[in-house]
């Protein structure tokens, strides 16, 4: 976790107990508005365990996979409204190895809109000299 206010920034580092894991970074800038953001950036990480599986696959069936697991970790949250901005995600095999790598950049709504209906009123205005 790693907050900033103004200029300066404070970390917590938990320790991970995982020996292989993911990490996910959310980077959120606070705002109370639309348009109107605080001087507080929070960044919020996850740690997701996993255990290796060996298996061989030819260089087609292993990009194929990696691609099917990269698209489908992402699919829920494109449905919830978050928008992908930038992607630098690279998918590398050899004869040995599938690796996939990079960065995802989203936008994430912070804050739900919720119409709100203002009732209407009605008032007896009185003009000076009438009653």
């Amino acid at each position: 976790i790693r907050a900033t206010i103004f200029d300066k920034t404070y970390k917590f580092i938990p320790k991970i107990p995982f020996r292989q894991y993911e990490t996910f970074d959310i980077t959120k800038k606070i705002h109370i508005t639309e348009n109107f953001y605080l001087p507080f950036i929070l960044e919020l990480n996850w740690f997701l365990e996993y255990k290796p599986i060996q298996k061989i696959y030819t260089k087609e069936e292993a990009a194929e996979l990696a691609n099917f697991r990269y698209l489908n970790k992402y699919k829920n949250i494109l449905q919830k409204g978050v928008q992908i901005i930038e992607k630098d995600v690279k998918i590398d095999t050899n004869d040995k190895l599938c690796i996939v790598g990079g960065s995802v950049t989203l936008r994430v709504p912070v804050t739900t809109k919720v119409p709100v209906i203002i009732p209407e009123t009605s008032m007896k205005l009185s003009v000076e000299g009438e009653h």
